[in-house]
């Protein structure tokens, strides 16, 4: 079995035909991003914190350093709550400035 065999076997079966889609390129730049947060999340979108409130795991991404958090999908409703304008651009959001990259 090779590398990427014994990953798709660890991906829940719900997600496996997204991820080899993905793997296949036979996905938008948009699906493969969301296909890639679920990946990082550990497939589990959703989780309950300690004192039982609900959280985002994609949408409430704190990992800002992520070259994939300002384009990440679900943000929308995070972005809304925190009274954010609609065209608010991606490098404001990731608090870039100039927009010439991530200012690494």
């Amino acid at each position: 079995m090779t590398d990427i065999e014994r990953r798709i076997e660890a991906v829940p079966v719900k997600h496996r035909s997204m991820y080899r889609k993905a793997l296949a390129g036979e996905l938008s730049p948009r699906a493969a991003i969301k296909v890639k947060c679920y990946d990082c999340v550990g497939w589990e979108r959703w989780a309950r914190t300690l004192d039982g409130q609900r959280i985002d795991n994609i949408g409430d991404c704190s990992v800002r350093g992520c070259p994939l958090w300002a384009v990440r999908p679900f943000r929308m409703a995070r972005q809304s709550s925190q009274g954010l304008e609609a065209g608010t651009s991606v490098t404001e959001l990731a608090g870039v400035e100039g927009g010439d990259g991530p200012g690494l």
